[in-house]
């Protein structure tokens, strides 16, 4: 059984069979290891893969491998549509139940038994039916956390906890919060202090630039995150996240979800030319001022208020809200939930918002219109699944819309734009690359100077027509709605409650000057000062003379220890444990979590065993996906956190007499961007991280002088705009392939195959033979491959 655990974030999330998908976040933290230490090993969970049914799949998200101070969230209801009570027990670990709160008395009841003054989140709606579940982690497991608002509440606190997920929690006031606070504070500045001082925060030669996701983190400043963007270290998706999170948006609050820029003017192209300035939206001016005719609305909506003594604003609605965030996922659960409570709400309390023009988000095209084009208001920016995730854009779960007023057909997927050939991956992929693109990473300060910077709501922003309706704006709110604690009456706390979750909230400002320009000098792809990189310069890698590392049997995988910074080659059924190198495990697969042994058994059984050690040393687990393939043809897909089957991928073969050739021999996962690869004796099959199939090449039909294939690897980095395929073989070559749609025929759906970048032919032994290549590992912008010989060596690209 071939098993592979991803070690890094994933831009997708891993969903039920409807397709459940949000775009998360990451936070990375690194612990320095201590010396050799005793263990011992400790069964924890035993799940078989035999009797786990596609019914049975669970939520799973896997954490972003951008170099950004986001953690992915789990969440299946916010916390202000849900009732949560969170609870510090003897002082090593927190509690979050479902369904239950404390009462006056200290008596813990059940949330539907409860008064409406106990719910720590004013008017709003709360699910209180839903399963009761209980989740604990220890303090060692709070990797760090912020203060946040809540409803313009000063009372909450996101948790980043080391499994990759996070916990907005909304205390009753502000003395609750202190409280929880203080018993965090010394645990996490102690181990902050600790991680500062460890010499794998430091560039290394083995790493590169890749080190610079070791730099990031919840621990960075603004000012530092600013300056790797502008030196190219880390992308310009992975930067606006950033500024979302230092003004306070969360996706765990609807009302506060991160903001991401309308990039692209173009929707009507066959192809989309990013090299064309007349295909991007113009980022100096928000949406509601694109347009000459938009313009000269707004300012005549201004005049007239201010002629009659009442409180100007060129718009009456906002770039971001709790109902924008759900129009847009409305085809996900809990979303389309929570858009028909705030539809209820929105009836009760009635307010001006209004999407009866398009009640269900359809047509791409047409929505960028009405937010770039239209008069009646709609202004709204875009959410971070634009980039990174496809399955909002599908209606996976057949959920009725009811038909188009003006064609009567059918509601169902969302059209997209021509260049994406009906096909919401591509889209995605496309509309990153523009994101990406060199005009939006010249331009993006004027947009952050809108969003975060000093046009948010100075004079100049008046000209701009940048001035929105009163009640989003923080300071204005609190002065004429007053504090929602102040508010006694119930159905006015309800009504304002309703204005806020349908105008939404500006983000806290951020710059008081001008925020500077990137540097572009270079190759634009890479960081600033990197000269080459294995996708811009695939000719340039050329293989050491030497080995750099030898073993006395065949290398079965390659380990990355950042602490002598090598390669360590592992034989077959011995490991090294990852920042343990110097510690090995016999019979078995680890994770990249240095935690967690994941065996995998001729009596169809995956077992995880947890690893503890004496001196209670601990490190960031980013590993949570792991995948598993088998010989009946099916690869399948764990969540390690909950340890629970997902979804499998077929390799099946029509004839049981073939059944031996569609055995799943190997498995690779691209932590940065999701994909998965697997591979039989018949097919190389890639999907995304949600097993919705990508490209598939017959190894059939491959010449058989070149021997079968033996080993895989992904090319990883937090962006790149053409993925990478190694692929060893049993005739020592390796290729590299990517994945493509740029073939398909004019009208039709894309259609996606690999293609060959280049065939690496590595050097003959001794004997004048070529060793089969067991093992692949790309580091950075280096790609090493072990041999049945027991040889490692290194293609890597001039200094």
């Amino acid at each position: 059984m071939q098993t592979k655990a991803t070690n890094g974030g994933m831009r997708y999330m891993m969903t039920e069979a409807c397709g459940i998908s949000e775009a998360r976040y990451k936070a990375g933290l690194l612990t320095r290891p201590k010396g050799p230490v005793e263990k011992k090993l400790e069964r924890k969970f035993e799940v078989s893969s035999s009797n786990v049914t596609r019914d049975q799949a669970r939520t799973v998200t896997e954490p972003d491998a951008d170099t950004q101070s986001f953690i992915q969230v789990e969440l299946v209801v916010p916390p202000w549509a849900e009732g949560y009570e969170f609870h510090p027990t003897d002082g090593n670990h927190v509690y979050m139940l479902d369904g239950l709160v404390e009462n006056e008395d200290g008596e813990v009841i059940e949330a539907r038994d409860a008064p409406k003054n106990l719910f720590t989140v004013p008017g709003s709606v709360l699910e209180l039916d839903g399963k009761q579940r209980a989740q604990k982690w220890s303090f060692e497991q709070v990797a760090s956390f912020s203060r946040k608002t809540c409803l313009f509440r000063d009372v909450a606190l996101e948790f980043y906890f080391k499994d990759s997920r996070s916990l907005l929690i909304v205390f009753p006031n502000k003395k609750r919060r202190q409280e929880m606070t203080d018993k965090l504070t010394s645990s996490i500045a102690a181990r902050s202090i600790s991680l500062s001082r460890s010499p794998l925060l430091q560039r290394t030669p083995l790493l590169g630039r890749m080190s610079s996701k070791a730099l990031s983190g919840i621990r960075d400043e603004l000012s530092t995150a600013q300056r790797k963007w502008q030196a190219r270290e880390i992308s310009n998706f992975t930067y606006i996240s950033i500024l979302n999170q230092s003004s306070g948006r969360t996706p765990g609050d609807a009302t506060q979800y991160p903001v991401f820029p309308w990039v692209l003017a173009d929707y009507s192209s066959e192809t989309l030319d990013l090299t064309s300035t007349s295909t991007f939206r113009d980022l100096s001016r928000p949406m509601g001022a694109l347009s000459e005719a938009r313009r000269e609305a707004a300012r005549q909506r201004y005049d007239s208020l201010k002629s009659v003594e009442e409180t100007p604003f060129h718009y009456g609605t906002h770039f971001s809200s709790s109902m924008i965030v759900c129009h847009f996922l409305i085809r996900l659960e809990p979303f389309t939930h929570m858009f028909k409570t705030l539809q209820v709400r929105r009836k009760v309390t009635q307010l001006i918002y209004d999407l009866r023009r398009e009640i269900c988000f359809s047509d791409l095209p047409r929505a960028y219109h009405s937010a770039s084009q239209d008069l009646r208001g709609d202004v709204r920016e875009l959410i971070p699944e634009f980039f990174t995730c496809p399955e909002f854009l599908q209606n996976s779960a057949n959920l009725d819309f009811g038909v188009q007023q003006d064609t009567g057909k059918k509601i169902h997927d969302v059209k997209l734009p021509p260049w994406a050939k009906e096909d919401p991956l591509l889209f995605i992929i496309e509309h990153r690359k523009a994101l990406e693109s060199d005009y939006i990473s010249e331009n993006l300060p004027a947009w952050i100077d809108l969003i975060w910077g000093y046009k948010q709501r100075d004079a100049d922003s008046l000209n701009a027509c940048k001035f929105y309706f009163m009640h989003e704006y923080n300071l204005i709110i609190f002065y004429y709605l007053q504090d929602l604690d102040s508010i006694k009456d119930e159905l006015e706390r309800e009504a304002t409650v309703g204005i806020i979750h349908n105008f939404g909230q500006t983000p806290r400002k951020l710059f008081d000057a001008p925020h500077p320009l990137r540097l572009m000098h270079g190759p634009t792809t890479l960081p600033l000062g990197t000269q080459y990189g294995v996708v811009e310069d695939i000719q340039l890698l050329i293989q050491s003379s030497q080995p750099v590392s030898e073993i006395s049997q065949p290398v079965a995988a390659l380990v990355v220890d950042m602490t002598s910074e090598r390669v360590v080659p592992c034989p077959h059924e011995i490991l090294s444990v990852p920042q343990f190198s110097y510690e090995q495990i016999a019979w078995g697969f680890v994770d990249q979590s240095s935690e967690l042994l994941v065996t995998g058994s001729s009596d169809s059984m995956l077992r995880l065993w947890k690893l503890t050690r004496k001196d209670a040393s601990t490190s960031l687990s980013q590993t949570h996906i792991l995948l598993s393939g088998s010989e009946d043809g099916t690869a399948a897909i764990w969540d390690l956190n909950r340890a629970v089957y997902v979804r499998s991928i077929d390799h099946k073969c029509a004839e049981e007499s073939q059944s031996e050739k569609c055995s799943v021999q190997l498995v690779a996962i691209n932590d940065s961007m999701g994909y998965i690869a697997t591979c039989s004796i018949k097919k190389l099959c890639l999907h995304t991280i949600n097993a919705h199939p990508i490209a598939e090449l017959d190894l059939t039909l491959a010449n058989p002088s070149d021997g079968h294939i033996t080993s895989l690897a992904f090319h990883e980095r937090e962006y790149s705009r053409i993925g990478i395929l190694a692929t060893g073989t049993s005739s020592g070559t390796i290729h590299l392939r990517t994945w493509t749609a740029a073939d398909t025929p004019p009208g039709e759906k894309a259609q996606w195959k690999f293609f060959t970048l280049r065939t690496l032919r590595c050097r003959e032994g001794f004997d004048g033979r070529t060793s089969k290549v067991t093992a692949l590992q790309f580091v950075g912008e280096m790609l090493y491959h072990g041999e049945e010989s027991g040889k490692v060596y290194d293609w890597a690209l001039p200094d």
